[in-house]
Parts: structure tokens; C-alpha cells; sequence
């Protein structure tokens, strides 16, 4: 598996977590944004640089990530969910987007974050670039 050329934004509040995450994707080949633990550093974050994808935890300490989705949203940059909660906890405008369960395996998010961007399965040693999309950009981020 392979996440080259990809710039990943992780919103995740639990520190252990979102730094697991990081280093899993980052092994992967992806340029990692964060982890970011709030929405203001996270719209912050978006407002500074582009990314090509994003994943969210939807509760961070007791506040909904959803603003960061609409703001994802409105800049088509596609996401995905990973939470303990399940579906029937996402609100309708964004069932339409994937929703991994924690504890997750990162195949599975590999899994998801391939459909997000429409990759397919390659043979081992090609690499995968995104239809377009900022993995080439790089920014100074200041949070």
C-alpha cells in the first residue's frame, strides 16, 4: 500500500491516537497535516494550505467536528469519518461520506481513504497519484 503524493489532514483530539494515525500514514508515503485536536486550529489549518483529503475524529472533547466538514465540503476536498460512534450519529448532509469505526485497522482506513480518491489497487513498487489535488504544495504551517 502506498499513500504517495497525498497530503492528509488528521482532526483528532486524542494525542496517542492522532500521533498512531500520523505515523501510519506517513509510512505509507503521505504528507501529514497534524494531528489538529480543535476546529480553529483545524479551519486555521485549511485557510493556510490545501490538502488532498482529510480525517476527521467527529467529537473533539465534547465539541462536533462538523464545521470542518462543511468548510471541506464547500472546497470539494473529500473526507472521511473516524469515530466510535456509529452512522445514525452523522448528520444527513454527510452520510454520503465514509465513516470508519475506532479501533480501526489501518487497511481499513487505507481502504477508505483509496475509495475517498478513487484509487485502484496497484502491483507493489508503482506508485498512486490522485486526479489532480495539492500533494505537491507545500506550505508553511504555523498553528
Amino acid at each position: 500500500m502506498s499513500l504517495q503524493h497525498l497530503r492528509i489532514l488528521i482532526v483528532e483530539d486524542e494525542y496517542l491516537l492522532g500521533v498512531s494515525l500520523y505515523d501510519s500514514l506517513e509510512r505509507l508515503g503521505a504528507t501529514v497535516v497534524g494531528p489538529i485536536g480543535n476546529i480553529p486550529d483545524a479551519l486555521h489549518i485549511l485557510a493556510q494550505c490545501e490538502v488532498d483529503l482529510a480525517v476527521l475524529d467527529i467529537d473533539l472533547r465534547g465539541v462536533a467536528v462538523y464545521p470542518v466538514a462543511d468548510t471541506l465540503q464547500d472546497m470539494r476536498v473529500p473526507f472521511l469519518f473516524s469515530t466510535g460512534y456509529d452512522e445514525t450519529s452523522v448528520p444527513v448532509r454527510f452520510r454520503n461520506h465514509p465513516l470508519v469505526r475506532k479501533p480501526c485497522e489501518i487497511d481499513s482506513l487505507v481502504a477508505a481513504i483509496e475509495s475517498l480518491i478513487g484509487m485502484q489497487p496497484q502491483a507493489p513498487g508503482t506508485s498512486r497519484q490522485p486526479a489532480g489535488g495539492a500533494a505537491a504544495r507545500d506550505a508553511d504551517i504555523q498553528v
